[in-house]
């Protein structure tokens, strides 16, 4: 389980480093809003949380 423990880890920590080089990038806004927001699904579904589009109901 160490294995998988060891990848979580990394791409979390990938994750971390392109939000924050996309907030420090010299780019439009909608373009950075995009890349944000695809890190954030990945993020969710690392984590397992609800997904975009999903059919599951959250209270």
């Amino acid at each position: 389980m160490a294995a998988h423990e060891d990848a979580f880890r990394a791409v979390m920590i990938a994750i971390k480093e392109r939000a924050e080089a996309v907030g420090e990038a010299n780019m439009q806004e909608s373009a950075k809003a995009a890349a944000l927001r695809d890190l954030a699904a990945a993020y969710r579904h690392l984590r397992g949380g609800a997904q975009p589009g999903g059919v599951s109901v959250e209270k």
